[in-house]
């Protein structure tokens, strides 16, 4: 209904001045006037246009809402551009009156056009040669279409997504909101790059480089987890490492990463660096020196960059209570393990009496909802723990751990564990607070009841953690 009615006013128009135009010549009879009179010739002419461009009215109208609107227009797909729409109405209208004037005044317009203006054509087509070249170039493109409204294209260092094209130019507007104009011919005679072609998704590279001495599987093994650790940063296709080239001075490699969308592009290439910073720091491994350039570079122990263990215990935020002693003796118990991609490294509701540290690596964390349903509740990167409960009380696994990529873990079993509560029973109480902390503030266990401060809501829990943990170990 509403379309019908946007078409009843040019429809209208057209029938009252074609009634107009066929008995224009009764009522100059009624009126007396001689159908050769002045007055006469010129309300036939009038009456003639106006039917002509009421009639092209309504068909242009037509046209937009069964054609441009209606069969062309796709769901969630640009509207058709502007300049074809234009040129569309523009072709109506003149063949409108080229027809008016070659049936209604009886002259050869087509003919008499061609043989009288022939220099003038010449005279302004050099003049606006550019401008007709623009408008040919944006037709062209848009049956081409190279680029549509909304693709982020990029041309001459330039990059910004396309909001209008019109008959002369193409505008876009940056990710810094401002607007660039540049013409369809000059769009035409260059080449341009399309980020949203053939898919919206795309793909970008984030150069690093490390000392060559890194093991290049270690290397690939912590860069990886940290692309997908980032935000922003596409799972599917998945992020890859590429070794490029290396030398007595570094190894280059290559953090491959898929975003959604040029506009997020900038903000997921700033967290994929933020964690490669990280994750590298984790690991104990710098970027590598590059001639006379001062660059930051951690010292560390051992070979290859990799972190003593006791340096990595003291990260851990339950072993805060430890004292050295203490720490060398879980050292001397400490376990390695390697996860390979997609192993499951604990399950939940298995027996368990151990603690994981991840030193790298990237590990998602699974739990079942009340259908039964397993669903990712968090993931954990270098440096993270997980397991504290079942190594202080030997209850079962709360949760599913799964290697999301390559990873090397330390394992703290209660064995090991139990000659430092014996030598120092009073850590138990510490231990419990702590591990009572984390379970509050990771939603894990703890209910909090409203109007309780933090203290009132981790005392009964820690309690309970404590009585578990002298009930486990025989304290």
């Amino acid at each position: 209904m509403r379309h019908i009615l946007h078409l009843l006013p040019p429809v209208l128009a057209a029938l009252v001045f074609g009634v107009a135009v066929f008995e224009w010549p009764v009522l100059l009879r009624l009126l007396h006037v001689a159908e050769t009179s002045r007055f006469a010739r010129v309300g036939d002419a009038t009456m003639a246009t106006a039917f002509a461009l009421t009639g092209a009215w309504a068909v242009n109208r037509a046209l937009n809402i069964v054609l441009w609107q209606g069969l062309l227009r796709s769901p969630g797909q640009p509207a058709v551009p502007r300049l074809l729409v234009d040129i569309a109405g523009a072709l109506i209208y003149l063949m409108a009156l080229a027809l008016v004037g070659e049936w209604h005044f009886r002259a050869d317009v087509m003919t008499g056009a061609l043989a009288t203006s022939g220099l003038l054509v010449a005279v302004v087509g050099f003049a606006v040669r550019d401008v007709i070249a623009d408008i040919f170039s944006g037709v062209t493109a848009q049956f081409e279409r190279p680029y549509a409204i909304g693709d982020w294209i990029e041309f001459q260092g330039r990059t910004g997504q396309v909001v209008e094209i019109s008959w002369r130019a193409t505008r876009l507007v940056t990710l810094d909101e401002t607007t660039v104009v540049v013409p369809n011919g000059l769009l035409a005679r260059q080449p341009l790059l399309n980020y949203s072609l053939p898919r919206r998704h795309f793909r970008d590279t984030l150069k690093v480089r490390l000392d060559p001495s890194v093991p290049a599987e270690r290397a690939r093994r912590v860069l990886l987890a940290a692309a997908r650790s980032a935000e922003g940063v596409r799972a599917t296709p998945p992020p890859d490492i590429k070794l490029i080239e290396f030398d007595r001075q570094a190894a280059v490699y290559h953090v491959r990463f898929w975003v959604d969308d040029y506009r997020g592009l900038q903000p997921a290439k700033d967290l994929v660096a933020g964690a490669v910073l990280d994750h590298l720091d984790k690991a104990g491994l710098g970027f590598a020196r590059e001639g006379s350039d001062i660059v930051l570079h951690r010292q560390s122990e051992g070979t290859n960059g990799k972190q003593a263990p006791e340096q990595i215990l003291r990260r851990v935020e339950l072993f805060d209570v430890l004292d050295d002693r203490d720490i060398a003796d879980l050292v001397a118990g400490l376990r390695l393990r390697r996860a390979a991609a997609g192993e499951a490294i604990v399950r939940e509701g298995e027996d368990g009496a151990s603690l994981f540290v991840l030193t790298e690596g990237l590990l998602e964390v699974e739990a079942k909802d009340p259908q039964g349903a397993a669903r990712p509740v968090g993931k954990v990167s270098p440096g993270g723990v997980f397991g504290e409960i079942s190594l202080l009380t030997g209850q079962p696994r709360s949760a599913t751990v799964i290697a999301r990529t390559d990873a090397m873990l330390y394992e703290i079993t209660a064995e090991s564990f139990l000659p430092v509560l014996q030598r120092r029973p009073a850590l138990a109480e510490d231990l419990s607070a702590i591990v009572a902390g984390r379970l509050r503030r990771n939603a894990a266990l703890a209910q909090v009841v409203p109007g309780e401060t933090p203290q009132e809501t981790e005392r009964p829990l820690a309690n309970r953690i404590l009585g578990r943990m002298k009930g486990f170990f025989r304290l």
